[in-house]
């Protein structure tokens, strides 16, 4: 049976059928030569695809369709040799493995099926992706809020460590200052004190006095609030300070203030200090720069962060060196010289601030020639998270 099916020397070419009429000829190549090419591109295409993209569910299931999609294409080009040549025993076994791969596709697609129908469309996907990026921006914020907490645990515990150890220096060394003052006033009520000896008296006793000033400041380091108190209106406790602030002469102030009040908890008297400290510090600042015309702007704000409020305030000083940064809130640190400041009042500050739930920060101000000032900003909580939007200043 097979050699009879081999033997194709009895047979005519298929163009004998069609009495070798050329437009019946052209027909045939035609149509089976363009079936035949978009074919054989399909599986080019598809093992392109398979190659590049490794993770494509069902790899096999890719090359079985290929390999069906070709056979098919080559019985469309067996279908134009037997035109001339009577070759039907190439053409059946072609259309027989055709058929055979054809077959085994069938078979294998519809318990793919379920499985293809179960894979995650494209929208799914990008609806997952959503909610994957959401969640690991939410982790990133819960772990920048842990570094925040951590922080403050750790910047408390330095700042109760620190006024510990001062409000111990502050009271030992109070005593034997108060001794020396006793001792050096009577010393210059003695009669018959040479002026020499006097003056020099009134030396020791205008030192004394500014270290009883400084120990007193340090006390304020000790003082730690409990994040408890009264509610006041910051408004009216900043307008209220500014009103009694005098500028250097030649310096403009220059207040953006809320019509409406804006409670914070805490000590009103703590509060008041603190920004008083951010003026003093302003208020120096202009008061030795060179630059221009010497600048003030208060402005109160909701802050950033809900149920806060914000206290900024932007001198045209010259701002922070450089090379200080963060440490222009540590103690003791200062640019002003020696004998003209303790290094103390934006620490004072920047504690009380914490102390009340909140911070203190800053920035400089700059331009095309650089630094130009310095703006302090007091962020605190507000008392009422409820609180309205901001209405236009009082004109």
């Amino acid at each position: 049976m097979l050699a009879s099916v081999l033997d194709t020397g009895d047979l005519v070419p298929h163009g004998v059928c069609l009495l070798w009429r050329p437009e019946l000829l052209w027909l045939h190549i035609l149509s089976d030569a363009a079936t035949g090419l978009a074919y054989w591109s399909i599986p080019i295409a598809l093992a392109v695809l398979v190659r590049r993209r490794r993770d494509l569910a069902f790899p096999w299931a890719f090359d079985l369709f290929g390999l069906f999609i070709l056979l098919c294409g080559a019985t469309h080009f067996a279908g134009i040799w037997v035109l001339w040549f009577p070759d039907y025993e190439i053409e059946g076994v072609l259309k027989a493995l055709t058929a055979v791969v054809s077959v085994a596709t069938a078979v294998v697609v519809w318990p793919l099926l379920p499985k293809v129908l179960a894979l995650p469309s494209p929208a799914e996907l990008a609806t997952a992706n959503t909610a994957l990026v959401q969640e690991v921006q939410e982790r990133r914020e819960a772990e920048a809020r842990l570094r925040a907490a951590q922080h403050d645990l750790v910047e408390t515990a330095r700042r109760a460590t620190l006024g510990t150890v001062c409000a111990g220096v502050a009271h030992e060394m109070s005593q034997p200052v108060n001794v020396i003052s006793l001792w050096v006033e009577r010393a210059r009520t003695l009669g018959d004190v040479p002026a020499r000896v006097d003056r020099a008296l009134g030396v020791v006793l205008e030192q004394t006095g500014r270290l009883g000033l400084l120990l007193d400041r340090i006390r304020l380091l000790s003082r730690q609030a409990n994040g408890e108190g009264q509610i006041f209106d910051a408004v009216a406790a900043t307008s209220a300070l500014l009103d009694g602030t005098e500028l250097p002469p030649g310096a403009e102030l220059s207040l953006n203030l809320p019509q409406q009040a804006l409670p914070v908890r805490g000590s009103l008297q703590q509060f008041t200090e603190a920004v008083g400290h951010l003026v003093t510090n302003a208020r120096e600042a202009l008061a030795n720069t060179r630059r221009g015309r010497p600048q003030l702007a208060v402005e109160i704000t909701h802050g950033t962060e809900p149920g806060t409020l914000a206290i900024e305030l932007r001198d045209t000083g010259g701002g922070v060196p450089g090379a200080l940064g963060q440490r222009i809130f540590e103690p003791f640190v200062t640019t002003k010289p020696l004998r003209e400041g303790g290094g103390l009042g934006l620490s004072i500050a920047a504690g009380i601030a914490h102390s009340m739930g909140g911070r203190l920060d800053y920035r400089n101000l700059e331009d095309e020639t650089g630094p130009v000032g310095a703006a302090f900003r007091l962020t605190l909580p507000l008392a009422s998270p409820l609180a309205s939007p901001l209405e236009p200043p009082a004109a």
